[in-house]
């Protein structure tokens, strides 16, 4: 009877939970009022994204030039006594010519297509196809050229971000993606990051890197 009456009164407290009104309030801070010109780099969602990222163990540096760039990479590798590294095939990176300057440096390239040798690596670096001030997530399109396994496997994750892909919340990205018909090319796998893999016990004891990176930089530019 005990357990019954308990069920009723959970279920009393629901019917009066969707028979109340809905706060439109968080829909108005999230007014979708804008189009494709919000695509502009704004220092203001820079300095929003780097704010909520860091404040989940996130690292963001803002950097200049495709030099500034692969002298960052080198030395997040250093800094973590990384010697193995796997990289995506983007375009973007290809251009930037971040695996031959590596490679000049003696670090050693690993497999990212390999799964068994992409155990070994230690530094994932992807590109970020957007990210999200108001929670300091990067989102990433996995495919031929971008195994999602990059940003989950390796224990250091490298992301390279274009600041103008900044966007304001998620409702704005859904927004852009139905502009660009992202269905036309959909991705394999669209991932969302905020700061690296954490995970607590039944004590709330918090604990970074064990179902993912320990340390996660994104390279603004």
């Amino acid at each position: 009877m005990e357990k019954n009456k308990i069920r009723n009164e959970v279920l009393e407290k629901v019917k009066y939970a969707l028979k109340s009104e809905r706060n439109t309030d968080y829909d108005k801070n999230y007014s979708l009022s804008f189009s494709n010109n919000l695509l502009k780099s704004k220092t203001d969602d820079v300095s929003k994204f780097r704010l909520n990222l860091e404040k989940v163990n996130g690292n963001v540096i803002e950097v200049n030039d495709v030099v500034d760039i692969i002298d960052h990479i080198s030395n997040i590798l250093k800094i973590n006594n990384c010697t193995k590294f796997s990289i995506s095939n983007s375009n973007n990176l290809i251009k930037l010519g971040i695996k031959s300057h590596l490679l000049e440096e003696g670090f050693t390239l690993i497999d990212a297509y390999n799964k068994i040798e992409l155990a070994e690596s230690e530094v994932g670096i992807t590109e970020a196809n957007y990210a999200i001030s108001d929670t300091g997530t990067i989102v990433l399109f996995a495919g031929i050229d971008n195994p999602r396994s990059i940003s989950l496997v390796t224990p250091v994750h490298i992301a390279i971000l274009n600041s103008n892909y900044i966007v304001p919340n998620i409702f704005n990205l859904f927004k852009i993606f139905n502009d660009i018909n992202l269905l036309k090319s959909i991705p394999s796998c669209i991932t969302f990051i905020t700061g690296p893999s954490r995970t607590a016990d039944i004590e709330l004891n918090l604990i970074l890197g064990v179902h993912g990176p320990k340390e996660l930089y994104v390279l603004v530019y």
